[in-house]
């Protein structure tokens, strides 16, 4: 049920972000830990930031955005960057969940949180 709720409103050509059915995190914080996450060309907010190969990142302590707090993030309820505002782990389950498992290894490798959004996503989802 979740999964075609779901699956309609993002193949809907109208669809937009409001039209997802609402997500929950719950205290869920992973999509701020491991990536990067990159702000938009042209967005602006007063944020601490890494900027690399000319790139402009939240800042980072470690592995974990500099604005995760034990309690969760501590910007969620301010403007916070467009990536964090659209960020749904079970878009990022349907968007990979086709993939060969030698290129969900690559992955793994690569992004070293991608097996725990993925799994988080798919949960939501099934």
């Amino acid at each position: 049920m979740a999964l075609a709720r779901l699956t309609r409103a993002i193949t809907t050509p109208t669809a937009t972000m409001s039209d997802l059915p609402q997500l929950d995190c719950n205290g869920c914080t992973l999509c701020c830990r491991g990536e990067r996450i990159a702000l938009q060309p042209g967005e602006e907010g007063d944020w601490r930031l890494d900027i690399i190969n000319g790139q402009r990142y939240l800042a980072h302590e470690g592995e974990n955005c500099v604005y995760l707090k034990e309690g969760g993030c501590s910007i969620h309820n301010q403007k916070r960057p467009a990536m964090c505002e659209a960020f749904d782990c079970r878009l990022y389950f349907l968007a990979n969940k086709d993939l060969s498992r030698p290129a969900r290894r690559r992955k793994m490798r690569n992004h070293p949180n991608f097996r725990d959004v993925f799994e988080r996503g798919r949960d939501l989802v099934e």
